[in-house]
């Protein structure tokens, strides 16, 4: 009945170790590009919180503030508590990436002084996506489990 296998869909969980290896592929990527320009001083003077700064009050967001967060690619906007939380490197650096990674962030309080729909929706899902990302191992454990006593149907 079940063959090869018993049961398990081996197409579910090669869709399931691709995604594993992307994601570690997208996230080492990341890393290294950070790293790299981590070490190139921007041309100008002035940390990410400078530039941040300038950028959200030409941008009509001024009443945004900028706060520490701890750890590294951690920072955020906190629309919650209107504030951009940059990491230490981030806010006293003056690198390239401590630059991109500020402009980056303090966009995305300049969509939200704005109004704009995408920023909107993108907003409204962080909730989903937090649950999805801490509960994703819960859920294809369950599967595989439900699959291979043949109650996947359930």
């Amino acid at each position: 009945m079940y063959g090869y296998g018993y049961g398990f869909d081996f197409t579910y969980l090669g869709i399931i170790i691709l995604s594993m290896v992307l994601g570690t592929i997208t996230q080492n990527y990341i890393k290294s590009t950070y790293a790299k320009w981590s070490r190139v001083p921007a041309s100008f003077r002035g940390t990410g919180a400078d530039v941040a700064r300038a950028m959200l009050n030409d941008g009509g967001a001024s009443n945004v503030g900028i706060v520490p967060i701890a750890g590294t690619l951690t920072d955020n906007y906190d629309p919650r508590d209107n504030n951009l939380h940059l990491s230490q490197a981030n806010i006293a650096g003056g690198s390239v990436a401590s630059v991109a990674v500020a402009c980056h962030e303090a966009g995305h309080a300049i969509q939200m002084a704005r109004g704009y729909a995408p920023f909107k929706l993108r907003s409204a899902l962080v909730p989903a996506v937090n649950i999805a990302s801490q509960t994703w191992m819960l859920a294809f454990l369950a599967g595989a489990a439900l699959n291979m006593m043949g109650l996947i149907q359930l």
